[in-house]
């Protein structure tokens, strides 16, 4: 999905024309567990992986990569606790004392996935108390109850499907130039042991809310209204990457 192929990037940095910032990776984050707090109206728990990345100046590309693994019974809890990813965060969602941060959401694009609820989001088709949700969520930043464009993506999962095993977490999002760039977004839901696909899931034109040049992934787990009992989630990180092209200088001054 980049908007030059490889060998064209190649040839145009060979020119000077495009500088590469190459692809940005280590070791993923190591398996942890997170337990959301007993508050209200709504509260979690999150974690930011081990490392982060910073926006280039002069940026003209981005793309930002994560795959985590939940075990599948776990998005099967009582209640309405949902399980989130971010990729392109300013900021993670949750606070230790389990209330949003000053900057919730995080401002970034990630996923929602997990326990269906009334009223159900318009995107949803279909939802019902048979079904779980995986959706495609631009967070907002500052505001976690103010207008956002929120769920742009969602498809609905049937229980059945995920009454064992471990499910496998993708996403990839692809920016364009500005402060707060559109990006392209896809994403993927895949039972390990069966090797199944269970919902794909892709958005077009959405706009980053993080107004800072800081490229986080965050981990959560949210718990509504207090609901008890309260279920921990594991996280196992398998992919955690950044990439950006970058413009090269210009002389004696840029457009």
């Amino acid at each position: 999905m980049k908007w030059l192929s490889a060998s064209s990037l190649a040839l145009f940095a060979a020119l000077g024309l495009v500088q590469l910032s190459g692809a940005t990776a280590a070791a993923a984050t190591p398996t942890f567990t997170l337990n959301p707090a007993f508050c209200t109206p709504v509260c979690g728990a999150s974690q930011l992986a081990e490392r982060s990345w910073t926006k280039p100046a002069r940026a003209n590309y981005e793309e930002q990569t994560v795959e985590v693994d939940v075990a599948a019974s776990d998005l099967l809890q009582a209640g309405i606790e949902n399980v989130f990813v971010s990729t392109m965060s300013g900021d993670q969602a949750f606070a230790p004392s389990g209330q949003f941060t000053a900057n919730a959401t995080g401002g970034g694009i990630g996923i929602v996935l997990g326990s269906a609820h009334p009223p159900y989001h318009p995107t949803c088709v279909g939802a019902d108390f048979s079904n779980r949700q995986f959706g495609i969520f631009a967070y907002s930043w500052g505001d976690p109850y103010g207008p956002t464009a929120g769920m742009v993506a969602c498809k609905n999962i049937a229980k059945s499907a995920l009454a064992s095993g471990t499910v496998r977490i993708s996403i990839n999002t692809y920016c364009g130039m500005g402060l707060r760039p559109l990006c392209d977004v896809t994403a993927k839901l895949t039972h390990l042991q069966t090797g199944v696909v269970l919902a794909t899931a892709s958005a077009s034109n959405v706009r980053i809310k993080n107004p800072l040049a800081a490229r986080k992934v965050w981990y959560g787990v949210s718990n509504y209204d207090a609901a008890a009992p309260n279920y921990p989630v594991t996280f196992t990180p398998r992919t955690e990457t950044y990439y950006a092209d970058v413009e090269p200088g210009c002389n004696p001054i840029c457009p």
